[in-house]
C-alpha cells in the first residue's frame, strides 16, 4: 500500500527556490537519485505567494523514513542556502 507525505517549506521566496535549484543543480541530482533509490512514486510541487507544498507518494513508509534519514545532508543544506526553515513533511495513510 503507498503512502502520501506532505512536505512544507516555509521561510523563503519561491524566487529564492528557484535561484538556489539553477545555482545548485548537483544538489538536485543527488536528491533526486536518492528519492528514486528509496521509491518515490510521484512528486508534484505546488505554490500560493511564497507558500510552498510538495506532495510525494512512496512505494512504503519505511522507503521513505530511509530516504529522509539518507538525505538529511542534503535537505538541510538546501534549506540553509534558501534561507529556509527545515521543511516539516507529515505522512498519509489510505484508508
Amino acid at each position: 500500500m503507498t503512502i502520501m507525505c506532505t512536505v512544507s517549506i516555509t521561510g523563503t521566496t519561491v524566487e529564492k527556490i528557484r535561484e538556489v535549484s539553477k545555482e545548485r543543480p548537483d544538489l538536485g541530482e543527488k536528491l533526486g537519485k536518492l528519492l528514486k533509490q528509496h521509491g518515490l512514486i510521484a512528486h508534484r510541487r505546488f505554490y500560493n505567494g511564497n507558500e510552498v507544498l510538495d506532495l510525494d507518494e512512496w512505494e512504503t513508509e519505511e522507503g521513505f523514513h530511509a530516504f529522509i534519514k539518507e538525505a538529511r545532508p542534503i535537505i538541510d543544506e538546501l534549506a540553509r542556502l534558501r534561507g529556509a526553515d527545515i521543511p516539516t513533511d507529515k505522512v498519509w495513510y489510505p484508508f
